[in-house]
């Protein structure tokens, strides 16, 4: 698969273990770039991923959290990214008064 690289992407393809990303560098990734990366996560990454997501009050306990599957937070965590990041959209035509795409 030939992805389209920013530096932040490719940052995190050459260290994985890099410290949390920015939660607005995973929004402004397409959906492919999104579900490659979240794939690759760990439970404590996902878990730390969620707690930062904007726009979105996400109120899970860690018991919840700890008691799902690794697939399940993954799938949580990306559809949280995918409302912020329509969230986002909206703001921004909003702002410019035009309707979101």
């Amino acid at each position: 698969m030939n992805l389209p690289m920013k530096t932040a992407w490719a940052c995190w393809i050459c260290w994985p273990e890099r410290p949390p990303s920015e939660p607005a560098l995973l929004i402004e990734m397409t959906t492919e770039q999104m579900i490659v990366v979240i794939a690759e996560m760990s439970r404590e990454r996902c878990i730390d991923e969620l707690g930062r997501v904007p726009h979105i009050p996400l109120d899970f306990t860690e018991d919840y959290l700890e008691a799902i599957s690794l697939e399940q937070l993954r799938h949580l965590l990306f559809a949280a990214l995918l409302q912020a990041r329509r969230h986002d959209r909206q703001a921004r035509a909003s702002a410019i008064g035009r309707p979101a795409a």
